[in-house]
């Protein structure tokens, strides 16, 4: 369980036992100490219904790094970044940074943005839904690198080519 009032993260992969703690008055939004909620694991692991039912519940998509979490998805990565998206998820937001003290604890290991995550997983899907809806190219993670450099270093080189070309076609320098 997150907290006394959140949903243990392994109640989001199943209806009925996120109903019940949603009715027993579970917040979608309780965090842990990175700032991830269920939510953020709904958003991870679980089908659209569930999803839907955590916002329905006052789930709050400014909270718990949710595009990041979307980008790891196994399956339907780019119609739930789509759902986060229209729903106000922060496109550009870099992964714990309004958490001063848990940024400078994970920034050795690259805190970026969503685009970042996918550069560096070689999701090309996800990068184009990104860069539809903004997603800046210029922007360094927590090591200084842009997500262009880290699809070369992890030898999506298909991934860093398109990157560049946005990147051109935008008139955005990538130094």
């Amino acid at each position: 369980m997150y907290c006394s009032r959140g949903i243990a993260r392994y109640a989001v992969k199943d209806v009925g036992l996120t109903a019940w703690f949603l009715a027993h008055g579970a917040d979608p939004n309780a965090s842990c100490m990175l700032g991830l909620t269920p939510l953020t694991f709904a958003i991870r692991d679980a089908d659209l219904s569930i999803i839907e039912m955590l916002f329905a519940h006052g789930g709050d998509v400014q909270q718990g790094y949710l595009l990041h979490a979307a980008v790891s998805r196994e399956r339907d990565n780019s119609a739930i970044l789509e759902y986060l998206i229209q729903k106000g998820a922060p496109v550009n937001a870099v992964q714990f940074y309004n958490r001063p003290g848990i940024y400078r604890m994970q920034e050795t290991f690259g805190s970026g943005t969503a685009l970042h995550d996918a550069a560096a997983a070689g999701r090309d899907d996800v990068l184009r839904v990104l860069i539809s809806y903004g997603a800046r190219l210029d922007i360094k993670d927590s090591c200084g690198d842009l997500a262009v450099e880290l699809a070369e270093h992890y030898g999506h080189y298909g991934t860093a080519q398109y990157l560049r070309q946005q990147a051109a076609r935008r008139r955005v320098a990538l130094a």
